[in-house]
């Protein structure tokens, strides 16, 4: 279409300039007299790079970390310290996986699901039975609710060190305290020795990628430091008719205000332009069968389209007293549009499918701060760790729009939509906007009970506040909840066996807001209780790493989708109600890390089983479509030796159980029996081949889905929302550092 063919040519220009960016960037970079020198001097040797910044991943090689991490409780934390679920994704292994996105790397990280919540932005997490809600930037909280997914953009991994993930409720940080997960994105930043890469991706799929990087020392004296980042992709994506363009900009400078303070800033700019865009997905049979389509199926138009943007500016402050003590202080801002025309289906009472069309305009904003004070006292002969801070996020996410075109399928079982024009501009007849808060005020304390006892002890205020103001087709709603002073307890106790091993166990408090709503507003929040216990250990000259847990959590309020599928008007197709109590069992195992000098491995086994604890389903299993019972992921790397040597392979598994959706209340199949969609277990296969033909250049061949498995990565109602996952798919990478 014309429309589709002039936004493609504006597209490209822009990733044209994308790349003339990279390449001035790089040319500035090379013509720096300090950079001319130490190139002269000697040959850059990456091993030897000393990173800024705690607990960095980056050309460690390593699939672990023993740095601190407050991500759980503000304390200053290793993994093993942790008494929660910890797993922690690294420069490494996200290299070694090939990966670029958020949702990719969540589907190998242990005891997570990654499912399409509506086309290809709006991805929701899960963990232990229940939607991960809770963010973190830098160790930033961030809550980020089910519509403003369409404006945020996942953080492109190319300005990501590593990817933090606790397990288990951490409301003693975040406020919400939903007993899912937190995934903490850390970014990377300026180093004290010079260095920058190059790396460009060829992909099956028909789509390159080009990533630039460069970091060091700015001042002669080394107090100033940067980094740019530069990264563009742009061509056709897994679905035929679908081409992706993407463009993002990262800096970020470091300085030393003193011997003891340091002051970051950084600014990212991204941009994603998507034809072809899908964002109700894929349709059933009416008695939930699928149909045979593959993963190359197409359900939009080549004219639907999405288009978005967004800036983020960074800051963070630190000091370190004389006593021990520091001070942190971070923050984070972020503004994003996105202006997108697409469509959902829906089967009418005579069985017949229509496509609905949605025309929207989204406006995000978000600001996230977190300030706080940690250092060790001596009490009773013996020293202690406590934290204090302060913290609190504002989202603000506006939409309006229109149903611009409403047309039925000639054939259910024909994906191709037919030629149909570019429909003409709409009045707005849906609106609405929501605004959350969330501010509180945390300490907590890690107390040497003896030389191999620490209990740690932490508490919450919280003050949350949610309005909601929307309307459909003329109507005016308004609904919201506020809560002063919401206390969250938490209890963790530590035992160290011997040098190696350590067993714990914790206890937190839920309280979590939803920005669900039914049919008489936004739901109530949840609360509930968060219970684990568990085993860590730390092998091979702390090498490698051992983790087991069991964890229970009751939650009270859970939304779950309305059973009769009724609407509750705006953009969303259905209502939520509430679950009523709902218990969550299960068990957790994790290892990862290195063997001898030459193998890497990464495996997790996740078994989590949620029930309706009351009401007529009692006993039956809840979130049978996005929870699956049983996760298994495993990866290894092995890097060859004698005349190999410089070859490294590699290889990993994901498989997921059975997931399962039962038919809205009041259907049935042709034989008047109720029907379910049922998304059988399914495993996929991954290979990587790298060579490095010198400390600083290497070529890679990842190939995914090796064995060309069709599995539907999100399934949810016979009309919409069942998206199949990627087909068998190359992707070559050459990177040269210098």
């Amino acid at each position: 279409m014309p429309q589709a063919s002039h936004r493609r040519k504006l597209v490209r220009l822009a990733g044209s300039t994308c790349l003339a960016a990279l390449a001035l960037s790089g040319a500035a970079t090379l013509a720096a007299p300090a950079r001319a020198q130490q190139a002269a001097a000697a040959p850059v040797v990456l091993d030897t790079v000393v990173l800024e910044g705690d607990g960095a991943t980056e050309n460690s090689g390593s699939y672990t970390t023993p740095a601190d991490s407050g991500t759980a409780a503000g304390l200053a934390l290793t993994v093993r310290e942790t008494p929660q679920s910890v797993s922690i994704l690294t420069s490494q292994q996200i290299r070694d996986k090939g990966i670029s996105t958020l949702n990719q790397a969540v589907d190998w990280t242990p005891g997570l699901t990654a499912m399409q919540g509506n086309g290809e932005f709006r991805w929701v997490f899960y963990a232990r039975g229940s939607a991960v809600e809770n963010q973190q930037f830098d160790g930033v909280p961030n809550y980020v609710h089910y519509y403003s997914r369409d404006v945020n953009p996942q953080e492109d991994l190319a300005i990501l060190d590593r990817i933090e993930v606790v397990r288990g409720a951490t409301g003693l940080l975040e406020g919400t305290g939903n007993p899912s997960a937190s995934i903490n994105l850390v970014r990377k930043l300026p180093t004290a020795v010079r260095q920058s890469s190059v790396e460009a991706e060829l992909s099956s799929f028909g789509n390159a990628r080009l990533t630039y990087d460069t970091s060091g020392p700015i001042s002669r004296d080394g107090r100033l430091r940067g980094r740019f980042v530069a990264s563009g992709l742009g061509g056709d994506g897994q679905r035929d008719n679908l081409t992706d363009e993407r463009q993002l900009y990262y800096a970020t400078l470091d300085y030393d205000l003193t011997e003891t303070t340091r002051v970051n800033i950084g600014l990212s700019y991204g941009r994603e332009n998507i034809d072809g865009y899908s964002w109700g997905g894929l349709w059933t049979r009416q008695d939930g069968g699928f149909y045979d389509f593959d993963a190359r199926t197409s359900p939009s138009t080549d004219w639907e389209y999405s288009d978005r943007r967004q800036t983020v500016g960074y800051f963070s402050l630190s000091h370190e007293f004389d006593n021990g003590w520091t001070l942190d202080a971070k923050a984070r801002a972020s503004d994003g549009d996105v202006d997108m025309l697409s469509s959902y289906m829906y089967y009418d009472a005579a069985g017949t499918l229509y496509r609905d069309g949605a025309l929207f305009h989204y406006i995000s904003q978000t600001v996230s701060a977190d300030v706080r004070l940690a250092g060790p006292v001596e009490l009773f002969g013996r020293s202690h760790d406590l934290v204090f801070g302060i913290n609190g996020n504002r989202d603000r996410t506006r939409y309006d729009g229109a149903n611009p075109y409403n047309y039925a399928f000639a054939d259910p079982s024909v994906a191709d939509p037919g030629e149909h024009p570019f429909p003409a501009p709409n009045d707005v007849t849906y609106f609405g906007e929501m605004v959350s808060r969330n501010y509180g005020a945390y300490a907590a304390a890690r107390w040497s009970l003896s030389d191999r006892t620490k209990l740690i002890t932490g508490a919450r205020l919280s003050w949350y506040e949610l309005d909601d103001h929307n309307g459909y087709d003329g109507s005016d709603n308004r609904s919201g909840f506020k809560a002063d002073g919401e206390f969250v307890p938490y209890l963790g106790l530590v035992h160290d066996l011997n040098q190696d091993w350590m067993v714990y166990g914790s206890y937190t408090g839920i309280f979590s807001p939803q920005s669900a709503r039914g049919v008489n507003g936004l739901l109530d929040p949840v609360e509930g209780k968060n219970y684990e216990i568990g085993t860590k250990a730390a092998l091979l000259d702390g090498g490698l790493t051992f983790a087991a847990a069991l964890f229970q959590t009751d939650q009270d309020g859970l939304a779950e989708t309305d059973p009769d599928h009724s609407g509750c008007g705006g953009p969303g197709p259905t209502c939520s109600v509430n679950a009523g109590l709902i218990r969550t069992r299960g068990l957790e195992l994790e290892l990862t890390g290195t063997i001898g000098e030459r193998w890497n491995i990464a495996a997790g086994y996740t078994y989590a089983k949620a029930k309706y604890q009351e009401g007529e389903n009692a006993g039956q299993r809840f979130n049978t479509g996005t929870a699956p019972m049983h996760l298994l992921k495993l990866g290894a790397t092995y890097r060859m030796a004698g005349a190999l040597e410089g070859l490294t392979l590699g290889g990993a598994l994901r498989f997921q159980s059975r997931t399962f959706v039962d038919a809205p209340e009041g259907s049935f199949d042709s034989g008047g029996l109720p029907y379910r969609i049922d998304q059988g277990g399914f495993a996929v296969v991954d290979l990587m081949a790298r060579y490095a033909f010198s400390e600083e250049t290497a070529l890679q061949l990842n190939v995914a889905n090796l064995f060309d498995k069709t599995y539907y990565s999100a399934i949810a109602s016979p009309g919409y929302g069942n998206f199949i996952g990627p087909e068998r798919h190359a992707t070559l990478t050459l990177l040269h550092r210098f």
